[in-house]
């Protein structure tokens, strides 16, 4: 009977909820979520992999349409043990990364990430040197949350 604007819905656990939020994001209507993914990449495979597969390729062209940004945070632990720092992912929809979904290429999103980190988009692993670069971490939380182990393996070495 209202006409929101801005929709909070707290977790998107079931096919039911997220076809809701994209029905909603659709419409025009601003949807902010949680869901529990590690990175943006998990989290559009989540979102398309709840439908049965004769529906994914229209859920796949809702979310690239709908989808605006997705920002993925972990809090770890400090080096000093006293604290929780956050670590984060942030990825920009653009026309690539929207093309990636629609043709379900989501492993290829990591490496526009990287491409594209002057628009304000950042890889978790990224986040997660810097804050170890800054003295905020330590190396056994740094390689204990990448993803891509062979590459911090060389970065460091």
């Amino acid at each position: 009977r209202q006409d929101p604007d801005v929709i909070m819905i707290w977790e998107m656990r079931d096919p039911e909820t997220i076809q809701a939020a994209l029905t909603l994001a659709e419409t025009w209507h601003l949807v902010l979520s949680t869901l529990h993914t590690n990175d943006s990449v998990q989290t559009i495979d989540r979102i398309v992999d709840v439908f049965p597969s004769w529906k994914q390729k229209q859920i796949r062209m809702i979310l690239a349409m709908s989808l605006v940004w997705i920002l993925s945070q972990r809090l770890l632990p400090r080096i000093d043990k006293e604290w929780r720092i956050p670590a984060r992912e942030i990825m920009l929809t653009n026309d690539a990364i929207k093309n990636l979904i629609i043709w379900w290429r989501t492993h290829q999103l990591y490496w526009v990430l990287e491409m594209w980190k002057k628009a304000w988009m950042i890889l978790m692993d990224k986040y997660l040197v810097a804050l170890y670069r800054k003295w905020l971490i330590s190396k056994d939380t740094l390689t204990s949350y990448v993803r891509d182990k062979d590459w911090i393996e060389m970065l460091l070495n």
